[in-house]
């Protein structure tokens, strides 16, 4: 099932200190999800507190997260990966994102 929209409009990284790469406040730990889209987490963080994720998005990416700002076509020498997953699960990585406006 394809969602109704690919969420491009919900905005950039939330990130209040201007952080531009790397650990942006609004990263979430990453989630392994099965071949079947099913995935649990739990996480602790003390980067915001539940009142500062008012008005925002919580967006898990579908491919795995390169931990780079890189595009996942290009070369794997200009590529920072980690270590290889099982080829049964995959990387869902959660962010906290602003709406775009």
């Amino acid at each position: 099932m394809r969602p109704a929209t690919d969420f491009r409009n919900v905005g950039a990284h939330w990130s209040p200190s201007g952080v531009t790469h790397g650990s942006h406040e609004g990263d979430l730990v990453p989630i392994l999800v099965d071949a079947h889209g099913r995935g649990d987490a739990r996480s602790t963080t003390r980067r915001f507190e539940p009142s500062e994720l008012a008005g925002r998005a919580v967006i898990l990416h579908v491919w795995p997260d390169n931990l780079a700002n890189v595009r996942a076509d290009m070369p794997p020498v200009h590529r920072r990966s980690p270590a290889p997953m099982p080829p049964r699960w995959r990387r869902a990585t959660p962010a906290v994102d602003s709406p775009a406006g």
